[in-house]
């Protein structure tokens, strides 16, 4: 009896608080989760690429380019100067953008004015990928250009090309897949399959490009995506792994000397796009072997990744954030999603077996939490339910629940992605019960 007491005079207090400081603007959560948008398009999409919260652009199929300057609320269509697929696009302002393509050779793409206006500047270089640090230093791997594969390095935006780099790889499926810089100095290439001596390889550079080394063995194979935090830290994903039936997740603490398992064996799934946005947050998207894409979450630096909904959609093939919240994915058939609460649904409830015999809300866990926590509670009669949240200021952040609830006990994730570090409080309210706790978000 003492401690519901006690419970009830903080919750008086706690609303005398609110009542003081009403006059304090409301926070407002962003709409959760996944959102499609209308591309206007039913082309495969192959690459997506925001600058900030707003200016982004999506490339792929028969040479198709979509920018937006309103985080994708709308979609407009850029004139390309090509029919051939294009599969990457980078911007490294409003401005300045490339995207290559795997048609005819491979192309280079160009734009000095934000795609209002596209130059093919690939001339006779076979190019297949490329990578971006200024609107000037840039470099791209070729397929066959004068008999091998080549690195080249351009500092007037890919008008001029020195080589760096020269192998041959093999007829079969082999060359260059990917190129990443994370810094002017430190950067990476991705070498794919095939006939000649090369099954996959890895090179890397510490001088801008001056001198690469291979690094073998490199076991993954199938790479189809590459993401480096800094000179060390890394990720890659994989279409395809023996001995696994599809894609796989592996991370580098090493600068990618050594590569550790980190995922394997959902669905059979084959992966497209991985993009971390600090050591601990990313997502890594593909499609599933009935064709479903999906979206995979990690909040520890990828020891745990946990399936988002983003519905039944068609295969995702890229995805990329600009902040914690804010991330685009596109897919075939002109899919664009987008998320403002990085993909997190604020809150999740399901209700446990059993009859309670008291009115009862437990301590969130995990507490301290970034950024879901959980909340059980239970009534012992049909009532009708309100959880609140609130700052300790006393204003209110938002309602978990306002709606009648049968006798139980229930259980509800709450998702605060948007919310700064500090000091919350949630509060139950049925009948005349009333309780509230304290609880610690910590980013």
């Amino acid at each position: 009896m003492l401690s519901s007491t006690k419970s009830r005079l903080a919750g008086k207090n706690l609303s005398l608080l609110f009542i003081a400081f009403l006059f304090l603007q409301y926070t407002s959560l962003a709409q959760d989760g996944w959102v499609q948008q209308t591309s206007g398009t039913i082309a495969d999409l192959e690459s997506v690429n925001f600058y900030d919260a707003n200016n982004g652009w999506a490339v792929g199929e028969s040479g198709t380019i979509l920018n937006t300057t309103d985080g994708g609320n709308i979609w407009n269509v850029q004139l390309s100067p090509t029919t051939d697929d294009l599969r990457s696009v980078q911007f490294v302002d409003t401005s300045n953008g490339w995207s290559t393509g795997w048609g005819s050779g491979g192309k280079l793409l160009r734009t000095n004015d934000g795609g209002q206006n596209w130059t093919d500047i690939s001339d006779t270089l076979s190019i297949v990928c490329s990578y971006f640090i200024d609107n000037n230093t840039g470099w791209a791997c070729t397929k066959r250009y004068e008999g091998n594969d080549h690195i080249l390095k351009t500092t007037n935006g890919g008008q001029e090309w020195i080589s760096q780099y020269e192998q041959y790889f093999g007829v079969f499926g082999g060359g260059f897949r990917l190129i990443y810089f994370n810094d002017p100095s430190t950067g990476w290439a991705i070498i794919g399959g095939g006939i000649g001596g090369w099954t996959s390889g890895l090179l890397r550079t510490n001088d801008a490009g001056e001198n690469w080394e291979e690094i073998i063995p490199f076991d993954p194979w199938g790479v189809s995506s590459i993401c480096f935090l800094d000179s060390i830290t890394g990720w890659i994903v994989t279409s395809n792994s023996a001995p696994s039936p599809g894609g796989v997740i592996y991370r580098t603490s090493d600068g990618g000397y050594s590569w550790q398992l980190q995922f394997d064996g959902f669905r059979s799934n084959w992966f497209s796009s991985i993009c971390l946005i600090n050591i601990d947050t990313g997502w890594a998207t593909g499609r599933d072997d009935d064709e479903y894409g999906f979206i995979l979450y990690t909040s520890n630096s990828g020891n745990e990744w946990i399936e988002q909904d983003c519905g039944n959609v068609a295969p995702i093939n890229s995805i990329h954030f600009t902040d914690e919240n804010n991330g685009w994915a596109v897919g075939d058939s002109g899919l664009i999603l987008h998320t403002t609460t990085g993909g997190l649904v604020s809150v999740e409830e399901e209700q446990n077996n059993g009859v309670p015999t008291e009115y009862n809300l437990t301590q969130n866990y995990p507490n301290p939490f970034n950024p879901s926590t959980t909340i059980k509670y239970s009534i012992p009669q049909s009532s009708n339910v309100v959880i609140k949240v609130f700052d300790v200021l006393g204003n209110e952040i938002e309602t978990l629940v306002n709606e009648e609830k049968p006798v139980g006990t229930y259980e509800l994730t709450w998702n605060a992605p948007n919310l700064p570090s500090g000091v919350y409080f949630y509060q139950l309210r049925a009948g005349s019960f009333v309780e509230t706790k304290k609880m610690v978000l910590i980013k």
